[in-house]
């Protein structure tokens, strides 16, 4: 064998060698308590070019929704849309619905989302009643949710689930599920002034004990259960704020969905008894359907803002993810799927599942709708700000995950001019976020 070809050899074995040992080094010295596993996988053959703790159960956070997304996709790209039927039970006679109109609940989580601005479920219903004619409804408003359970996931954080982000998915979904605060600050270490509530909700109470700080942030937070009409908002804001926003779950979003509509549909000129039932598999006759937003632009936002809400709604269309995916030869035995959203601590994945999920996706009709949905680095959504010196910039694109204590990257990333699937997890360490996100980019780097 000749010295030049024995060379070439000992770069490629070397080389490689090389880049094992510094991405073991990078995270012991980075950080050595944590648990870290990283994968980069080639999207042709299936098989790992790197592989560190790659069958590591660990908390993804928000990678969750890359199986919501994906699943969702697989199941329902190309067919007709979701939607929620409008209709009623009674007798309509000249203008008057001498009965009530019936909202069969679907889990739509995009009405008057400030996702999708134009989806105004107040004005559709009211153009449905329009081209019928009526004018008065006098036995108030049900609501049937039918058979599903649209109970709070026992498995999501207390502390979690009366803030914005812990918006919980329900049949009638209205506003995002989300109510604002408007809080007035001075100086620093006084107590801030609650001004007021949007949307009003019946019955709600806060108790305030948001103080003012120097510290240029939104630390504050919400308490309180799902059964109980008291709040209180603990933390700071940033000091002399005229008007500050924090903004809390809606705990009976069908409530606030009823009294905005009677409101709404009053000011259209339609007259509706301000009553509200929750029945099952009710009888009714049909008006027209609200239909959900297209699945592709849901997927967008799910990946693009990690809105868990939405994450939630498709989930429920689905089903069970685990034997969705074990379905598709995918590898699940392992696994804790808790959520579609990844707000649960419980849910856990591997480095081998996420990559060869993102393997699979590639190769189905779908996987450009989906790899656009991921946010491109320095560019949009939870990377818009991200890796902006990098040599990852026009190289990837990728989901993020964050938690307390977690923060995890998946997508896919152009090395040498091919593109590969990796996955990257970190879950319990002590070092600071910002450590963890160097870090994940120098690793990648290494292949460049």
């Amino acid at each position: 064998m000749s010295r030049i070809v024995l060379f070439l050899l000992f770069l490629v074995v070397g080389g490689k060698s090389f880049s094992q040992d510094y991405i073991v080094q990078e995270i012991r010295k980075v950080c050595p308590e944590a648990n870290v596993s990283f994968v980069l996988r080639d999207l042709e053959t299936g098989e790992k070019d790197y592989s560190y703790n790659s069958e590591k159960l660990l908390i993804p956070a928000s990678l969750m929704k890359l199986l919501t997304t994906a699943s969702s996709l697989d199941e329902y790209y190309g067919k007709k849309k979701f939607y929620t039927s409008i209709g009623y039970r009674g007798k309509i006679k000249k203008g008057i619905l001498y009965g009530s109109l019936v909202i069969k609940a679907s889990g739509d989580a995009s009405w008057n989302s400030k996702y999708f601005p134009k989806n105004d479920v107040f004005k559709l219903i009211e153009n449905i009643l329009k081209k019928k004619k009526i004018k008065r409804i006098t036995g108030g408003v049900i609501i049937d949710e039918g058979g599903e359970d649209y109970s709070l996931n026992g498995k999501w954080l207390w502390e979690d689930i009366s803030n914005y982000f812990g918006a919980s998915l329900h049949g009638i979904n209205i506003f995002d599920n989300t109510y604002k605060l408007f809080l007035h600050s001075g100086k620093p270490g006084s107590l801030t002034n609650l001004i007021k509530i949007e949307p009003n909700i019946e019955n709600l109470t806060f108790e305030n004990k948001v103080i003012s700080s120097r510290v240029i942030k939104d630390d504050a937070w919400i308490f309180g259960g799902p059964t109980s009409s008291k709040r209180i908002i603990k933390g700071s804001i940033p000091m002399y704020r005229k008007s500050f926003i924090v903004k809390g779950s809606i705990q009976h979003p069908g409530g606030v969905f009823v009294k905005t509509l009677i409101s709404r549909l009053y000011k259209s000129g339609i007259i509706c008894t301000d009553s509200l039932e929750y029945l099952k598999n009710v009888r009714m006759k049909d008006l027209g359907k609200v239909y959900w937003p297209n699945l592709s632009e849901l997927v967008y936002n799910i990946n693009q803002h990690s809105v868990n809400i939405f994450a939630e709604s498709l989930s429920k269309k689905v089903g069970d993810l685990k034997q969705f995916f074990k379905g598709k030869g995918l590898n699940v035995d392992k696994l804790q799927i808790i959520d579609g959203c990844g707000m649960s601590h419980f849910n856990m994945l591997t480095g081998d599942f996420i990559s060869s999920l993102l393997v699979y996706i590639n190769k189905q009709k779908y996987s450009k709708v989906f790899i656009s949905s991921l946010p491109e680095i320095g560019k949009e959504g939870t990377l818009k700000h991200f890796g902006l010196k990098s040599k990852l910039i026009g190289n990837l694109r990728a989901k993020t995950g964050s938690m307390h204590s977690v923060r995890c990257f998946a997508g896919y990333v152009k090395v040498s001019g091919k593109w590969k699937a990796f996955s990257f997890m970190a879950n319990n360490y002590s070092c600071k976020t910002k450590d963890i996100n160097s870090m994940f980019i120098r690793i990648l780097e290494t292949f460049f």
